[in-house]
């Protein structure tokens, strides 16, 4: 999902300064305060929404949107960290593989976990972790065509 609030056009910097701040439970007032005061927001204010300062409604809906796609991915990287580390154990224990054919994997079953655990009604927190996972799929397709690009070079360049 693309976002298009005051707060999802700021940098990248100041987003996660804000990612932070929600997770320590800082104060809204507290947040607004800093946040409204920073040269960076005031020119993308200035630009895109006549100069209105951040609110205390764009930050809750910060909240319950981006915020918790950020949640989900802070959950999803020590597992990919883990993965990672883990790859030529589970090379050797699939007797090869790619990395894209091991991440396909660990994506397919966190899928199938998320799904499996909210049924029919999927909730903030599963569509968040859905929302995580999909540049993470994308980067695995694009894994995929790399690898198929290679073997149909190598298997032109064979019959040559």
């Amino acid at each position: 999902m693309i976002r298009n609030g005051k707060i999802a056009l700021l940098p990248h910097s100041i987003r996660e300064q804000i990612n932070h701040g929600l997770h320590d439970a800082r104060p809204a007032a507290e947040i607004l305060n800093w946040l409204n005061a920073l040269p960076e927001v005031r020119s993308v204010l200035d630009a895109q929404f006549g100069g209105q300062p951040v609110s205390e409604m764009n930050l809750s809906r910060w909240r319950n949107g981006g915020f918790q796609e950020w949640l989900a991915r802070q959950e999803l990287l020590p597992e990919a960290g883990e993965l990672a580390a883990l790859h030529e154990e589970i090379r050797s224990a699939t007797r090869g593989g790619s990395l894209a054919d091991h991440l396909s994997t660990a994506v397919s079953f966190r899928l199938a976990a998320i799904l499996g655990a909210s049924g029919l009604e999927l909730d903030e927190k599963a569509l968040a972790q859905l929302r995580a996972l999909l540049p993470l799929s994308q980067t695995i397709v694009k894994m995929r065509q790399g690898e198929f690009a290679a073997a149909r070079l190598r298997i032109k360049n064979s019959a040559t």
